[in-house]
């Protein structure tokens, strides 16, 4: 593998807005979807023509949610980005997107890796981060994902709450043990653990000026609407 070098890929578009993100993100323009997925084509292939796109040693897909694009529609970008041998493919997924027919396209497609949004466990936590699903739910799309033959996944949790007691993030971790099986490994503990302190920010919306024409013209789109 070559030198590292990652693609952000990003979507926008969400069922519900969490109450601790301050991404840029859409719950009503999903009927976007498709031209903003022909802008994300156009700029990875005038990329690649001009040769700014070096192969990938790793791809990211996050948003907003990504696993609200079909699953054909995901593969349809990815495809047009060169990667590296062995490259990690990461797609951003909701428990309530979870299938095994969207995971086999995903694999088929080049995915190598599912970040699974769990974020919480307790419900009163969940309430207070603007999360609807349940752990059921939860559970349920972990073993999805752990029989999908992927080379790797996770399940993703936010820590610092402002509902959340040490016990709930126990019973969490508890929980990721469970969901995982013999494959989980726990979040490092201790002082220098990374922390996700979730705070109160206002909406910000940002894209960067240099972007092309197209993502740039796409994303205004969605922010003047």
């Amino acid at each position: 593998m070559g030198e590292p070098f990652g693609v952000y890929v990003h979507v926008p578009f969400c069922r519900r807005r969490c109450d601790y993100c301050a991404f840029a993100t859409y719950v009503d323009r999903d009927h976007l979807m498709a031209s903003y997925v022909d802008a994300l084509r156009r700029d990875v292939t005038r990329a690649v023509e001009a040769g700014e796109l070096a192969r990938a040693t790793a791809v990211f897909f996050g948003g907003g949610t990504p696993s609200r694009l079909a699953a054909e529609d995901l593969a349809s970008v990815l495809g047009l980005v060169p990667l590296a041998p062995g490259a990690e493919v990461t797609v951003e997924c909701n428990p309530e997107d979870v299938t095994a027919h969207r995971l086999a396209e995903y694999r088929s497609a080049g995915v190598t890796r599912i970040s699974l949004g769990a974020q919480a466990r307790a419900p009163h936590v969940l309430a207070s981060l603007g999360r609807h699903h349940r752990w059921d739910e939860v559970s349920a799309a972990a073993g999805i994902v752990a029989s999908a033959g992927l080379a790797s996944w996770n399940l993703d949790l936010i820590f610092g709450a402002a509902a959340e007691t040490d016990a709930d993030w126990d019973d969490a971790l508890a929980g990721v043990d469970r969901a995982g099986g013999e494959q989980a490994q726990r979040p490092p503990q201790g002082p220098s653990a990374p922390r996700h302190v979730p705070a109160s920010r206002r909406h910000c919306a940002r894209y960067s000026s240099s972007a092309s024409p197209s993502i740039a013209s796409a994303m205004a789109q969605c922010m003047a609407m």
